[in-house]
């Protein structure tokens, strides 16, 4: 608890928390998408803003939400992942995006980070 002066005297205010990170989850696979979300709810800071199951429906969701990450697959119907990073990119404040594969290829990695993604975190095979 922080104590401070104002104009009436002294005033105790909360200490400050950390700020709730906004997450949009975009998943083609249903068990996989509800098995990140599981583990968000976990996390005090992190909270699942929204969440989209194909690409079309990512773009849409994160230009409206403006979340402050995007846990991101590549392999998604209607526009892959690393497309929807591609034309979300230029949205202020950019979204930090982490993209959620199997892939493993220095080409696929490559050109992951070079559509925007800020971290690279890979999903086990079958999932």
């Amino acid at each position: 608890m922080a104590v401070v002066k104002g104009e009436a005297g002294l005033v105790a205010t909360a200490t400050s928390l950390p700020p709730i990170t906004q997450i949009l989850v975009v998943e083609g696979f249903q068990p996989f998408r509800d098995f990140i979300k599981s583990v968000i709810r976990g996390e005090t800071h992190l909270h699942v803003a929204c969440e989209a199951r194909d690409g079309l429906d990512a773009v849409q969701k994160a230009k409206e939400l403006r979340p402050d990450s995007i846990l991101l697959d590549i392999g998604l119907p209607r526009l892959n992942g690393i497309e929807v990073a591609r034309q979300i990119s230029h949205l202020t404040p950019r979204p930090k995006i982490v993209f959620v594969s199997q892939e493993s290829s220095a080409e696929i990695i490559q050109e992951e980070l070079s559509a925007g993604g800020n971290w690279l975190r890979p999903k086990a095979p079958g999932s």
